[in-house]
């Protein structure tokens, strides 16, 4: 699929993402607390943790935008996000089969004042 990012590379984003939480951030915190020449095992536990953090709320971020993408596809009715009389009103979908494309189109007619404007 165009546009996807193989879980190879993704994992690998993460990786690097929490190597540099761990070096620059969870590392130098832990070390104020753990000295590595005298407590590794906690120093290491502490820095991958605090590193860790910034990691699971990246990954969360992307999660939660991506599936409010796909519920908005997968859905029947969707509400308007732009500005105007339509604005947050719920809208059906009108499939094409030859285009497998959607168009949206208001579940209610335009008010009278808007409909003469279009004429």
């Amino acid at each position: 699929m165009q546009g996807e990012l193989p879980p190879a590379t993704y994992a690998r984003n993460l990786g690097l993402l929490w190597l540099f939480f761990f070096g620059f951030i969870g590392g130098p915190v832990a070390a104020q607390t753990y000295p590595v020449s005298q407590q590794p095992l906690q120093f290491f536990l502490a820095a991958g943790s605090g590193g860790l953090v910034p990691v699971v709320f990246v990954a969360l971020r992307v999660y939660l935008g991506w599936s409010y993408v796909g519920n908005r596809l997968l859905s029947a009715v969707v509400e308007y996000e732009e500005t105007g009389w339509y604005a947050t009103a719920p809208c059906e979908r009108e499939y094409s089969l030859a285009a497998a494309v959607w168009r949206p189109r208001p579940a209610f007619p335009a008010p009278p004042a808007v409909a003469a404007e279009g004429t």
